[in-house]
């Protein structure tokens, strides 16, 4: 009987042992998977910030180069206070460096872009894209402007003489102030950087969270 009674206790331990674990297995699974889940997703958002972050860097430094150029012979406006004959000015060679750097500058920004709606949905960054779309309006302006001083303008210059091209002046003025950086009075440039700062600082708050 004792016999008896222990082969039933010892079965019904088993069964309940076993049952347990069939009941434990889909939990830990479960508990397993969603461990996985979290760090996949953090690596994907520290992946997408990092990644994010240097397409920004890369921004920064690409409108850096074209602005810290030094004008090779003369700008518009100070042609056109000069007797200079057109040639003095800013020559074709130079014209095509600016058009490759704007070539390179405008790949970055579809590169950053193009995270927009990972970043978007991955962290709350609710001015990210307000600065995004600000910092696409001044990259926009500094490609007009290389396009228009070094298209319509220089054809003023070159093809009207420089009574039409003083018609101009303040027109020249005005994009060589985006074009050319400035050590006082950098508007374009300082609202430039604010821009990349503030996404920059978002980004890095994002990658240490």
């Amino acid at each position: 009987m004792i016999s008896l009674l222990m082969c039933i206790s010892s079965e019904w331990f088993h069964n309940v042992a076993v049952g347990i674990s069939a009941l434990l297995v889909p939990i830990l699974g479960f508990a397993g998977f969603r461990q996985w889940r979290r760090e996949l997703h953090g690596k994907t958002k520290f992946d997408i910030a990092r990644m994010a972050i240097r397409y920004v860097d890369e921004l920064q430094m690409s409108v850096h180069e074209l602005r810290s150029m030094e004008p090779f012979g003369l700008t518009h406006s100070e042609w056109c206070e000069t007797d200079e004959p057109f040639e003095a000015a800013i020559p074709d060679a130079y014209v095509r460096i600016y058009e490759k750097q704007i070539d390179s500058i405008n790949k970055n920004l579809i590169n950053l872009l193009s995270l927009r709606s990972d970043i978007c949905a991955l962290f709350k960054l609710p001015q990210y894209l307000q600065w995004l779309e600000e910092l696409r309006d001044q990259v926009s302006a500094l490609g007009r402007a290389v396009s228009l001083y070094f298209g319509l303008s220089r054809l003023i210059c070159e093809e009207y003489g420089r009574e039409e091209a003083i018609k101009s002046k303040t027109a020249f003025e005005r994009d060589e102030k985006i074009i050319f950086a400035s050590d006082s009075g950098d508007e374009y440039g300082n609202k430039f950087n604010q821009l990349i700062d503030n996404i920059m600082d978002a980004l890095k708050k994002e990658t240490q969270s």
